[in-house]
């Protein structure tokens, strides 16, 4: 279970809410929280971190429901920690700096990350939680660990890599294949 608490006004605020302007972007759309994460009984996570709206541009656009959202929660040392310990989150890998608390295609990732997984292929961390945010139980999300290529340098211990990233049927280039980040292809 993942319970994320923040001031009312920085989810729904009409100036500054998260959910009220879901299709803004970076670091300044996002806002302090506090992540509390416990596995079975065991509290394996209380710390202050910050949060804002996860997705595609048309993802972000057509919610205006906070139920309705994937989140990205950062763990940041302005906000006490820079990363959630190794474990905390998840029994295998490394400290984790980023994390997305995901709604679309439940567990429909899942199964592709474990079929690449058994290829061979190297796969972010996710898990199934129960999340709660403001105290409300919004359900069963999926927990994964945020893609990113600075990540992927230190996880394999190169840059030696294509980086594909899917943005969505919204996205001609992420339609196509192209690989848009790595430091193979600029």
């Amino acid at each position: 279970m993942i319970s994320i608490a923040l001031d009312a006004y920085a989810l729904v605020d009409d100036s500054d809410g998260i959910v009220t302007h879901s299709t803004e972007r970076g670091i300044g759309w996002e806002r302090r929280a506090t992540a509390t994460y416990f596995h079975s009984d065991e509290l394996r996570l209380a710390t202050s971190v910050s949060i804002r709206i996860h997705g595609s541009e048309h993802d972000r656009e057509i919610r205006d429901d906070h139920t309705k959202h994937s989140y990205r929660i950062y763990f940041r040392n302005d906000y006490g920690v820079p990363s959630a310990r190794r474990g905390a989150l998840f029994d295998v890998g490394e400290a984790v700096r980023r994390i997305v608390v995901r709604r679309e295609r439940l567990f429909a990732s899942e199964l592709a990350f474990d079929i690449a997984n058994r290829l061979g292929a190297e796969t972010p961390y996710y898990k199934p939680v129960i999340f709660y945010l403001n105290g409300e139980r919004i359900g069963i999300r999926s927990l994964t660990e945020y893609l990113a290529v600075a990540e992927w340098r230190t996880k394999l211990g190169h840059g030696d890599f294509f980086f594909y990233k899917y943005r969505g049927a919204t996205d001609p280039e992420s339609e196509a294949g192209v690989p848009r980040i790595g430091t193979m292809v600029q």
